[in-house]
């Protein structure tokens, strides 16, 4: 599980056949405060979600 903070050339790297948390095409810098705190939110309960399911 990515997130992309940056634009970058994700999509066309060997990187690019992982899910990312974002879409590519909107990547962390480009959105508003709030917005990234979505973000951060979405990923820790991805990261609880998969972990869980470890146990």
């Amino acid at each position: 599980m990515c997130l992309l903070v940056e634009p970058s050339l994700f999509e066309k790297t060997e990187l690019g056949d992982f899910q990312a948390i974002n879409d590519p095409k909107t990547t962390l810098s480009e959105l508003d405060k709030s917005a990234q705190e979505r973000m951060y939110l979405k990923l820790v309960e991805e990261i609880e979600r998969i972990t869980s399911s470890c146990n």
